[in-house]
């Protein structure tokens, strides 16, 4: 092994038990404010601190271990009792751990790949499962047509076994975001604790990081605009601290994220007069459709702006990242009691149940979880329209001239009735070639813009087609 290659791993290696340090501190450092008298915090905090230290002076990167000996001396000082731990002590510890995060990102970036850690078990796995595939191909190649079947088996076997390796437990991210909390609370002059169920569930890592962002906005805005402030929940009976709960469990193919409050719920008389004030009638909207109106772009009940609500953002960005990751939110409130945001998105984003398409001479993929139906449409009716679907108004368009604006190409011949974010409309093509399962690939980096467009999937026959970005498509549409 090469001494290049060597200190590559070795510094992968350091990185990820780097990681693993801050976000150790962070949560110590957030559990310590509530228990001040934590020796047990305070002896974590310091080892965490004094292992990067090492870590990092041995291996070049003085920054971070200046900043790791701050952080030694002034927990050091608790242990000895010259500090006491105050909450403006614990933002100064967490401040240390922010440079900390920030450093390590700095001394990643550039060409160290990201990684993951895999069970020697589930390698093992997929290395007998290839070895199998091995031996069945030289059965197809023989012209054994009985083994066609078995390669199918074990392609998907193999699939599986890779998905489960991506796979990771998401109680460590959730955790995390008693920080989020932590600061959320602190700016709004509240009380809150963080609880957190089903940590153990797993979810694909690249879904995992996605999830993130939209999350931190979740549950900043539980605090902003569902908790009350102390004096208000005593005098309704509650306790002074308000609760966020992060819920997280598996259902099928689907991943499910709970964002539950003991707060206020949901003010549907506030929502309601916000829409007006926006030049939007709510005349005859259900409960439901009023708590909808909070993911539209720049809508808030916010009476001012302040550093954590007022400018209508958060909430569409929720909406906006998961309809990117093929998923959905949903709300529950009742007044008094507090109010429950569902968020449902695949286990997976690697692979993708799709409706295949053609239109304007090209292939196009819907993801199904987004399609309602498909149905044939009139001849003579131009690129777009209204057409009646059940009963109701649909708007439709053609799907090829999106995508090749002023040049000729078929009538279409079918409509795909396609829904996202309450949104619904029809796509006019020229074909329908059927569902099938395929993996999705990332575009290239000239077509990382393209609107309405969530990735690629190479087909049987070797054709690329283009998997579209329903939420996007129906947004861009209708502006």
């Amino acid at each position: 092994m090469s001494a290049d290659l060597d200190r590559e791993l070795i510094l992968e290696s350091f990185f990820q038990e780097s990681a693993e340090n801050v976000a150790s501190m962070e949560r110590a450092a957030v559990a310590l404010e509530k228990s001040p008298g934590d020796r047990a915090l305070v002896q974590q905090l310091f080892r965490d601190a004094h292992t990067l230290k090492g870590n990092a002076l041995s291996l070049g990167f003085p920054a971070l271990g200046q900043v790791a000996h701050g952080l030694e001396d002034q927990l050091d000082a608790i242990r000895e009792g010259a500090q006491q731990v105050t909450p403006e002590l614990v933002s100064l510890l967490l401040a240390g751990v922010d440079e900390l995060r920030r450093l390590l990102d700095d001394a990643a970036a550039g060409e160290q790949a990201h990684t993951l850690r895999i069970g020697v078990d589930k390698l093992d796995r997929m290395l007998a499962l290839s070895g199998e595939l091995a031996a069945v191909r030289s059965r197809v190649r023989a012209g054994r047509t009985d083994a066609i079947e078995e390669l199918d088996r074990l392609s998907r076997e193999l699939q599986d076994e890779i998905l489960r390796a991506r796979a990771v437990p998401v109680g460590t991210m959730l955790q995390q975001h008693a920080r989020t909390l932590r600061d959320a609370a602190a700016l709004c002059g509240k009380e809150a604790r963080l609880e957190v169920e089903g940590g153990q569930t797993e979810l694909d890592t690249a879904v995992l990081e996605l999830l993130r962002d939209p999350l931190t906005h979740l549950v900043r805005n539980a605090v902003a605009h569902g908790l009350e402030s102390p004096d208000a929940r005593e005098a309704a009976g509650k306790p002074r601290a308000g609760t966020v709960a992060l819920r997280a469990r598996a259902e099928g193919g689907w991943f499910v994220l709970e964002v539950a409050d003991d707060g206020q719920g949901f003010d549907r008389d506030r929502i309601a007069a916000a829409a007006r004030e926006r030049g939007r009638s709510v005349e005859g909207l259900t409960d439901e459709e009023l708590d909808r109106l909070t993911f539209e772009p720049g809508f808030s009940t916010a009476r001012e702006v302040t550093g954590l609500s007022g400018r209508g953002v958060g909430l569409d960005v929720v909406r906006h990242n998961l309809a990117r990751l093929r998923g959905a939110v949903s709300v529950q409130s009742r007044r008094g009691e507090g109010a429950t945001l569902t968020l449902r998105l695949p286990l997976t984003l690697a692979i993708i149940d799709a409706f295949f398409v053609r239109a304007g001479g090209d292939s196009f993929g819907i993801p199904l979880e987004s399609m309602l139906a498909c149905m044939d449409l009139p001849a003579g009716g131009g690129e777009e329209g209204v057409i009646d679907w059940r009963g109701e108004a649909l708007p439709w368009f053609s799907l090829a001239p999106w995508f090749r604006r002023g040049e000729p190409h078929a009538p279409t011949r079918s409509m795909v009735v396609v829904e996202q974010g309450g949104r619904r409309a029809g796509l006019a093509v020229e074909h329908l070639d059927g569902e099938d399962q395929t993996v999705l690939k990332p575009l290239g980096p000239l077509a990382t813009n393209a609107p309405g467009v969530a990735g690629s999937a190479i087909l049987g026959d070797g054709r690329v087609a283009l998997i579209l970005d329903v939420d996007t498509l129906l947004s861009s549409a209708k502006r």
